[in-house]
């Protein structure tokens, strides 16, 4: 056409023309859009020949983000497409993924192109094939997190900003570089120290998992450092979802309250299920909007198909599905069903080992770097079948006769009991099958300490004989008010502030620090902070949990060890409680100050509810010393997975420290 247009006559003439102004309103009726058309000088010459290196020197974007679910919605037809034109079309697909390979085909060979895009991208699975297009045509050399500054309104976006090269083997990229920079101004400049990673990490993982790109330094040395030598836990045995989310309806229908039994399996759900445990005897079960204190699937039941009757019958892990850690029930006689979770089963070693490896911290660090781009607002992670199914395990086989291992492990537990009973070491194998076996035995009593520590009824109204309504009047004490001398400096606190001072201002909780000269009460505030303040808020516009401001209120002298114990845990059980129990209100007014409040509070009389009292102390000493033996078999698990995956002093300080962050 360049050719042809000689002069203006020509070019009006064909403007002239019916086919050329149908083609103009239907190209503005359809938004048609042709890259090469609107910008001919980017990819052709003066005499209207393709360029020897056509496209853009540099792309840079924003693409829409529009998840499969919203598309569905938006078009039908653009999507078939799509799927012939792009090789990341593959799956339940976000569109910015058609973004970033469009902008890679629009740059020139030697171009870059850079988009600001969520880090999802980076782990799930829905850009798989949109990896592996970048890893065999393109090259990345930079990536930008973004992902903390909230550089977007909306907050449950987090992006990055990848940076390719379109050559493939483009010279001088020999690791990527990795900027983390600290606020959105030096997003521009740059940070001054950037961590690197090499270019083979990007096909490292399984599904060419980029999600580790986003750790530290140091953490990303003990990330590929732990997965040495490991294989995926779906090479051990099988991972798959308990149910779908019509058979999770449907099965209502075989729902009961009977006792449990061999058809009748105890039927629980993700928010059921903590590491080792399940709270199906103390817990109620919410499903389809009925409650059931202790529900009963029948799998003998026709709704129930085969697969799901296997595998509920089978030895195998229950995996939460939402979470902030990974939790891992462990049911050694298929004896559960469960919908809206995740299942490990037909395992080629002990069940219980593969409990105690993922539970342990090692996996959750894992899990973390190659998941984290995943996780929900809020901080949840979704444990999903194909998510669960990459997780690297360690490689062990069982070698030590019979005979020697159970002797080996005989010593072990013995070993065990002493370390719980205050022995200062702690039994570690070193052989590998020793160390199977001796985790599988340390499931088994992990698993029964948290059923007896769940037993255990800390209910403290139940013993004071105090109902949820509030303290019976001849039950009634003496308020805080009567009791306590104020904190040094209170009056100057936010705690003698009113709601007419501050918007929202309310007690978040106590607690309580001392010697045995006195007692002192610190109370947590929240309140609404103003527009131009930069602290995290909750979704009524108060200071978030992490935010709360703390300050020493009371001061309590020459107590009795009674009134000092029926302080400390009376008053927040009051606070948590609030609504007017105990006197008790959260809130301050425009006339009353959180102090008042709290000096407000009544206490029960110590005299009509010292027996009850006494009895709580008990029940809470032994929870303690169930915590604490619960505790210790924890650490000692975790040391134990640790050395399986051959885990060197500073790489497990390096674990440790990531997850306590």
């Amino acid at each position: 056409m360049a050719k042809s247009l000689t002069s203006d006559s020509q070019w009006e003439d064909i403007q002239s023309k019916d086919w050329f102004i149908e083609a103009q309103e239907l190209a503005e009726e359809k938004s048609f859009f042709n890259w090469r058309l609107e910008y001919p000088d980017i990819f052709y010459d003066e005499a209207g020949e393709e360029k020897e290196n056509p496209g853009f020197d540099v792309v840079l974007g924003n693409p829409p983000y529009i998840n499969a679910i919203e598309l569905n919605d938006i078009t039908t037809h653009e999507k078939d497409l799509w799927k012939k034109r792009f090789n990341s079309a593959k799956d339940a697909y976000d569109i910015y993924v058609l973004f970033l390979e469009q902008s890679l085909e629009l740059s020139r060979t030697d171009g870059v192109v850079g988009l600001i895009v969520p880090n999802k991208h980076l782990s799930a699975p829905y850009a798989k094939t949109y990896r592996e297009y970048i890893i065999d045509n393109h090259q990345m050399w930079k990536i930008c997190d973004v992902s903390q500054l909230g550089v977007f309104e909306d907050p449950s976006v987090y992006p990055v900003i990848p940076f390719f090269r379109t050559e493939r083997d483009f010279e001088g990229v020999d690791n990527i570089e990795i900027d983390k920079p600290v606020s959105t101004v030096s997003i521009s400049t740059g940070s001054e120290q950037m961590d690197v990673c090499a270019p083979s990490k990007l096909t490292k993982i399984g599904n060419n998992l980029w999600g580790p790109l986003l750790l530290d330094l140091e953490e990303q040395d003990a990330f590929w450092s732990t997965v040495e030598d490991t294989v995926q836990l779906d090479s051990e045995g099988t991972v798959q979802a308990s149910s779908t989310a019509s058979e999770a309806e449907e099965f209502t229908v075989a729902l009961s309250e009977e006792p449990p039994s061999k058809t009748n399996k105890k039927f629980i759900k993700t928010g059921g299920i903590d590491p080792f445990q399940s709270f199906w005897n103390s817990e109620e079960v919410r499903h389809q909007g009925d409650y059931y204190t202790k529900p009963v699937l029948d799998i003998d039941h026709p709704i129930i198909t085969d697969l799901r009757r296997s595998q509920y019958n089978s030895e195998k892990l229950v995996f939460a599905k939402v979470a902030s850690i990974l939790e891992a029930f462990v049911d050694t006689d298929g004896e559960y069903a469960s919908v809206d979770t995740n299942l490990f089963y037909d395992s080629n070693l002990d069940i219980r080992y593969y409990g105690a490896i993922l539970n342990s911290n090692v996996v959750l660090f894992l899990y973390s770097g190659m998941f984290g781009a995943l996780r929900m607002r809020g901080g949840d992670f979704q444990f999903q079948a194909p998510q669960l199914k990459q997780v690297p395990v360690p490689s062990i086989s069982i070698d030590t006769p019979d005979p020697e291992r159970g002797s080996r492990v005989s010593t072990a537990l013995d070993s065990y009991k002493a370390y719980l009973e205050g022995s200062a070491s702690r039994p570690k194998p070193e052989k590998d099958d020793v160390a199977h076996d001796f985790l599988a035995e340390l499931t088994d009593r992990i698993s029964e300490l948290k059923q007896e520590r769940e037993s255990l009824n800390l209910a403290l109204l139940d013993y004071l004989g105090i109902p949820t309504a509030g303290i019976p009047e001849d039950l009634e004490g003496k308020s805080l008010q009567e009791l306590h001398m104020p904190a040094p400096g209170v009056a100057d606190t936010l705690l003698s502030e009113t709601g007419e001072d501050l918007d929202g201002l309310r007690i978040e909780g106590v607690s309580f620090s001392g010697d045995n000269s006195k007692l002192v009460m610190s109370v947590d505030v929240s309140y609404k902070p103003d527009d131009e303040d930069a602290r995290e808020t909750d979704r009524y516009g108060r200071l978030a949990e992490n935010e709360f401001e703390t300050y020493d209120a009371m001061v309590f002298t020459g107590l009795s060890d009674k009134k000092r114990t029926l302080i400390e845990i009376f008053v927040p059980e009051a606070v948590s409680r609030a609504g007017g129990f105990a006197d008790f209100r959260q809130s301050a007014t425009k006339t009353i100050s959180p102090l008042e409040r709290l000096e407000n509070l009544v206490l029960p009389d110590l005299d009509a509810i010292k027996n009850g009292l006494e009895k709580y102390e008990d029940v809470r000493q032994d929870a303690n010393e169930l915590d604490e033996k619960i505790n210790k078999t924890d650490t000692l698990i975790n040391e134990i997975v640790y050395s399986l995956y051959d885990l060197s002093t500073e790489e497990i300080d390096i674990i440790e420290t990531s997850l306590e962050e």
